[in-house]
């Protein structure tokens, strides 16, 4: 798989970038885009800050290869941006326009820590990544180059939803089905296929206790990228945090069972349709979950679900 430009590339197709009409003093217009400090090129463990103005929103990180990131909401006057944070986080971040490509941070209230240091300060100057514009639309990408996007996990669900990509959310596939129907049917016939499955990870405050989310909430959201291949004899399945350089799994298997059925008491859905990687065609979605709830070692049953669509959803 390639990994040269790709994960810059996926960034810019995640994005469309940040330019201002105007100069300094003017009515300067803000979009939605991505700036990384300045002198640190592509590195993904560079700082950076991302505003999206249809929501008035902006997050910064300590680079894109880290899940964690401050959110807030921001206001603009002519070149001035003034950025708040949100959840009961009091930082507030100054920065100004210098020019289409450039913005300065002019001054911080409150500083941004992690467990070791900050990573914004005063004066410093964030350039926006143009020499990495989309240079291929997402269609011409193949999964295995969609792969190695590498992106915090909300900008990772926006850009998976505008790309070949099969988005798998809490209430199921919300995107890209159709990529995952043509795969199917491209496996049945026997022929070689690869698709991107996209899993996309939230902690739902109203179903835990508030004591699991105080602990958590700083984990999530979260993002993971199933890469499923099949050679025309069986199949490969690698998967990685969308956060991650590497790939944290990569088995293979020689099925893929289709499984559909109603709920169990007490979902939030009537039905499910699922798809799982499995060694043994035999084998019931009952015996894999009974495998996965037993504290014997020797019940689990060797598989990985890749696919899970959910019907006649009852919660909000």
């Amino acid at each position: 798989m390639k990994k040269t430009v790709i994960v810059i590339l996926m960034t810019a197709l995640a994005l469309t970038f940040l330019s201002c009409a105007g100069g300094k003093g003017g009515d300067a217009e803000l979009k939605k885009g991505i700036y990384t400090l300045n002198g640190a090129g592509t590195d993904q463990a560079a700082p950076y800050v991302y505003f999206d103005p249809e929501n008035s929103t902006w997050h910064t990180g300590q680079g894109l290869a880290f899940s964690y990131a401050l959110t807030g909401t921001y206001s603009q006057t002519e070149d001035r941006i003034t950025a708040k944070g949100s959840d009961g986080n009091d930082i507030e971040i100054e920065f100004q326009i210098v020019s289409e490509k450039e913005i300065k941070v002019l001054s911080i209230k409150e500083n941004v820590f992690l467990p070791d240091g900050k990573w914004i300060s005063e004066g410093e100057h964030y350039m926006l990544l143009t020499e990495y514009s989309a240079e291929l639309p997402p269609a011409e990408l193949t999964p295995e180059e969609l792969f190695e996007g590498v992106l915090p996990a909300s900008d990772a669900l926006a850009w998976a939803r505008g790309t070949e990509t099969v988005v798998i959310e809490q209430k199921g596939c919300t995107s890209g089905k159709e990529v995952w129907d043509r795969f199917c049917q491209t496996v049945t016939e026997g022929k070689p296929a690869s698709v991107l499955c996209a899993f996309y990870y939230e902690l739902d405050k109203e179903h835990v206790s508030e004591e699991l989310y105080e602990e958590e909430k700083d984990l999530y959201p979260q993002m993971h990228f199933h890469l499923v291949e099949y050679d025309g004899t069986e199949f490969s399945v690698t998967i990685r945090e969308s956060t991650a350089a590497e790939p944290d799994y990569h088995d293979r298997f020689k099925y893929l069972s289709h499984f559909t059925g109603d709920a169990p008491a007490g979902a939030m859905y009537s039905a499910y349709d699922r798809y799982v990687l499995v060694d043994d065609p035999s084998l019931t979605w009952e015996e894999i979950m009974a495998g996965m709830l037993s504290s014997r070692a020797g019940d689990m049953r060797r598989s990985c679900t890749v696919y899970q669509d959910y019907m006649g959803w009852k919660g909000d």
